[in-house]
């Protein structure tokens, strides 16, 4: 059932049947095919045999809107909260709103009970933009992947969740400015926002002595609301 840009979708989440993943498979094929053609990596008999290794009927519900499917996601417990592990939306149907639809429902899971949410995407994908768009921060880069992460959501956080989310903050603004780097200005900028991207903190060697580079990553770095509470204290 197509949406116009104005209504809100109204999405169902509906439990799997193990006898489902033969469906599930090809929606996921469906959804990845440009994103991993793109990058030379498209290969149908290893999306399958991936997607069975991780797959549990119970944490994995059709997106379904007036009884059409339209994706699915799959939602598993951690030890600190939600993996976020797979989320599909058929292509015909992107851009329609329903990608968010399905986050809230999984925010509100996870803000009962205070959890994170954790999420990794394909490099390439434009699924990076879309988490970091609805709240997700980067906390780790890996060869093929980025890892996301949504900290708790609750009031009187303790400082200590404060921190692991500027710290978080940080490493997320650290990869979006290494991405719009383009030619290399300065190695050791780049250097420093790729330490900044993974650790959330400037190098140790850092010091105030370095004018020219600290001005330069707090600029590219900090709002100033949080100079004073995170990049300040580095």
């Amino acid at each position: 059932m197509p949406l116009t840009r104005n209504t809100e979708p109204d999405i169902t989440l509906v439990t799997v049947q193990p006898e489902d993943f033969e469906t599930l498979v090809a929606i996921r094929i469906e959804a990845m095919r440009e994103s991993l053609e793109r990058v030379g990596r498209f290969d149908p008999v290893r999306a399958r045999e991936r997607f069975r290794e991780g797959f549990s009927a119970s944490s994995t519900h059709y997106i379904q809107i007036a009884g059409s499917k339209v994706g699915f996601v799959v939602v598993k417990p951690t030890s600190d909260g939600l993996l976020l592990d797979h989320l599909y939306i058929k292509p015909a149907v992107q851009g329609q709103g329903i990608g968010a639809a399905v986050l809230r429902q999984v925010f509100a899971q996870a803000d009962a009970t205070a959890s994170t949410v954790r999420v990794g995407a394909l490099k390439e994908s434009d699924s990076n933009r879309f988490y970091v768009r609805h709240g997700f921060q980067l906390v780790e880069s890996g060869e093929f992947d980025n890892y996301y992460l949504r900290p708790p959501r609750f009031e009187g956080a303790p400082m200590a969740s404060i921190n692991v989310r500027i710290d978080d903050d940080l490493k997320t603004r650290a990869y979006l400015e290494l991405e719009r780097l383009g030619a290399t200005p300065s190695e050791l900028l780049r250097q420093t926002l790729q330490y900044v991207a993974e650790r959330g903190q400037l190098p140790s060697m850092m010091t105030d002595e370095d004018e020219a580079l600290l001005a330069t990553v707090r600029e590219r770095l900090a709002s100033p609301q949080r100079v004073k509470v995170s990049l300040h204290d580095l």
